[in-house]
């Protein structure tokens, strides 16, 4: 004997539950959406004595965020490294265990995906000394 899915009133009942799930499940995914993820690739300068390595981390942020102490020491962390912080205005971390291979962790610039304007002082110098002072009419 063939067992149903059930009585049409049950298949009812599972169907508005599971629409019910989906309008709640779309819900929650708009609301995520509305709260946009944005990545902050980090650049930084390992010292391992007179030898420096360029490498980069990612963080990830809320729009508009920048990175805190905790979101570097955490990305850092996470590559293996067990810093503190040394020095707040030029990010420059120091290792906390003494055997440490590096000497200090230093970040170079952070790009969050917006465009930043950062003038080309030796472009400029250039441009500034072959260009003529003054306009001659020819």
């Amino acid at each position: 004997m063939k067992r149903h899915a059930g009585s049409v009133s049950e298949v009812g009942y599972r169907s508005r539950r599971a629409v019910a799930f989906l309008m709640v499940f779309r819900e929650t995914l708009i609301r995520d959406e509305e709260r946009l993820i944005m990545e902050c690739i980090v650049y930084f300068d390992v010292t391992h004595g007179s030898t420096v390595k360029e490498l980069r981390g990612l963080i990830f942020l809320d729009e508009g965020q920048i990175p805190t102490e905790s979101d570097f020491l955490k990305m850092f962390e996470e590559m293996g490294y067990k810093l503190r912080l040394e020095d707040r205005d030029n990010l420059v971390f120091k290792p906390i265990e003494p055997g440490a291979s590096y000497s200090q962790i230093r970040v170079r610039r952070l790009d969050t995906g917006e465009k930043s304007y950062k003038e080309d002082t030796e472009l400029k110098s250039v441009l500034t000394n072959l260009l003529p002072r003054e306009s001659r009419p020819i």
